[in-house]
């Protein structure tokens, strides 16, 4: 497990220009010789849900779950909310077939955590 706090436990962020660091990495493949083919934008179907009264969950620490028995292709990332302390925030991506409102459904029906969100009702 890896865990990023500090030594109180408090946890931290880490920012960065996301713009100039693809900047430097493409400047860099380029002069290398990294041949680019640039066809198509991916669009990414992402939701942020605000769950309250859900029990479970390590505090100050992302939860990743991934695998198909959460019933989605890309990792349910459950964590805790600088909205406040009663509240957890869990991030869904899907795609145009399978949106993440879908996923939320499909996690309540069937998966590892199905009760917790069940008890959101």
């Amino acid at each position: 497990m890896i865990h990023f706090a500090h030594d109180n436990g408090e946890p931290f962020a880490f920012k960065f220009d996301k713009r100039k660091l693809l900047d430097d990495l493409y400047k860099v493949c380029k002069s290398v010789g990294v041949g680019f083919r640039m066809r198509a934008l991916a669009t990414a179907y992402t939701v942020k849900y605000f769950l309250e009264g859900v029990e479970g969950i390590e505090a100050y620490s992302w939860n990743l779950y991934y695998g198909q028995c959460y019933r989605a292709n890309a990792p349910a990332i459950i964590g805790p909310s600088m909205e406040g302390n009663h509240l957890v925030e869990m991030t869904l991506t899907g795609d145009v077939k399978l949106k993440p409102n879908q996923i939320f459904e499909r996690l309540r029906e069937d998966s590892p955590f199905g009760e917790q969100l069940k008890m959101l009702e």
